[in-house]
């Protein structure tokens, strides 16, 4: 199966993604994030990094140009602070994935 994983560059991203790549059922991902970290890069060949932003639409119509079968949003920011536009941006528009 061909998996399309937002959020991978975050935390609760990173931690999916490394259970999902020792899955044998587990073909290709397509792991998206804004930012990629040398201590949150799995490599493997099944890992293709994408890196970009999930409000931009022309960003994510890129994303489904190859088959996916299974899409995990791990997408989102969290703190205790902030603008509330900001939040707003990039936990609710992150349904462009839907459309």
């Amino acid at each position: 199966m061909n998996i399309l994983l937002t959020g991978a560059t975050g935390f609760l991203g990173f931690r999916t993604l490394e259970k999902m790549v020792l899955d044998p059922r587990v073909k290709k991902i397509t792991a998206t994030g804004r930012t990629l970290k040398e201590d949150r890069t799995i490599r493997d060949r099944k890992i293709n990094y994408v890196l970009g932003d999930l409000s931009d639409k022309n960003f994510v119509q890129k994303l489904f140009e190859n088959q996916i079968d299974i899409i995990v949003n791990t997408a989102s920011l969290s703190s205790p602070w902030g603008n509330k536009e900001v939040f707003e941006q990039a936990n609710v528009t992150t349904q462009n994935i839907l459309l």
